[in-house]
């Protein structure tokens, strides 16, 4: 193997995709999903707890013109809501499994319906199970949220603008 350069992967890549999206008249939307993307790495690079100081409002300003590149497209409802307010939350980082994702599609007798607010900084808080299955367990809750409190989401859209906490309502299958 060899090693990868000081400019290969991470912020340089981001920055370079940004420019080539738009110096090549990509669409609307991939442009926004290129500035989205470089918002998601500021954000999840920085630890939970120094965000609204380090890196944070760089990524809401970020996530800002994510939006702004989305209204100069076509379809800006769709494509806001895939990007900013999809029904199951995004988790970052964006290439790795979304352990939420399953909520959406999976069949299993057992099951947790939890709602939580997504922060501006990407952080699950008032996390509250609202009904479980049966053969849902006390340690079923607990690991479900103390996965949301260390999953980190992208921030959510609520009327065209970065929300300080948007909840969130899953459905959250069990032993799949």
């Amino acid at each position: 193997l060899e090693p990868i350069g000081g400019n290969v992967g991470g912020l340089a890549s981001l920055l370079r995709l940004i420019g080539y999206e738009i110096r090549s008249g990509a669409p609307a939307i991939d442009r926004a999903d290129a500035i989205a993307a470089l918002a998601d790495w500021h954000l999840f690079s920085t630890p939970a707890e120094r965000r609204r100081f380090r890196n944070g409002e760089l990524a809401m300003r970020l996530y800002e013109q994510a939006f702004r590149e989305l209204q100069r497209g076509g379809d800006v409802r769709a494509t806001t809501a895939q990007m900013f307010a999809p029904e199951i939350p995004i988790t970052l980082p964006t290439f790795e499994r979304n352990p939420f994702a399953s909520a959406s599609t999976a069949k299993s007798s057992r099951y947790i319906d939890v709602a939580f607010a997504v922060t501006k900084y990407g952080r699950a808080e008032r996390i509250e199970i609202r009904d479980t299955s049966k053969g849902a367990t006390r340690a079923d809750e607990r690991d479900l949220i103390r996965m949301l409190e260390l999953a980190t989401f992208r921030p959510r859209l609520v009327d065209g603008e970065l929300a300080a906490a948007a909840l969130v309502t899953l459905r959250y299958p069990l032993g799949l």
